[in-house]
């Protein structure tokens, strides 16, 4: 019985010993890419001049936000200045998966568009969506633009 109590008594002595007090909440990061990100910076190449457009300056671009949710929701709102103030240009919402093997966002809209977005410089804090294709003029070349977002919250 002695044994048992002694036992008992130790269990219980290392069960007290715990070093956090119940008002310590530990901080769980969300996995990439739960969170709300903003539009930080825009940069095109031109692939027919070879021309380089820094957007890092643009009025409204830090308006335009991107969220995603823990239940792969996610929605978009874009901002253009338009006649001097900053309007809301686009906005969608749908669904997502985020594959990190492949840093790929596979979405589909509400409005039953289906894409992927990958992703390039991933950070808890910022990421790189990259874009090539016709983005300067409508023909053959392939310009790449980046889009540089930035955690909010």
């Amino acid at each position: 019985m002695k044994h048992f109590l002694f036992v008992l008594a130790a269990m219980f002595s290392l069960i007290g010993c715990n070093n956090r007090t119940e008002d310590e909440v530990t901080e769980q990061k969300d996995p990439f890419p739960i969170g709300t990100w903003k539009l930080s910076r825009l940069k095109g190449i031109n692939a027919r001049t070879g021309v380089i457009d820094d957007h890092s300056n643009i009025a409204c671009h830090e308006l335009t936000v991107l969220e995603f949710t823990k239940d792969n929701t996610f929605s978009f709102l874009r901002y253009l200045n338009i006649d001097g103030k900053c309007e809301e240009d686009w906005i969608t919402a749908g669904t997502y998966t985020y594959d990190a093997n492949t840093k790929t966002i596979n979405y589909i809209t509400t409005f039953d568009d289906v894409g992927s977005i990958k992703l390039e410089n991933i950070t808890d804090t910022t990421f790189q969506e990259v874009f090539i294709g016709n983005y300067y003029k409508d023909d053959d070349v392939k310009d790449t633009i980046t889009y540089y977002y930035t955690k909010v919250k």
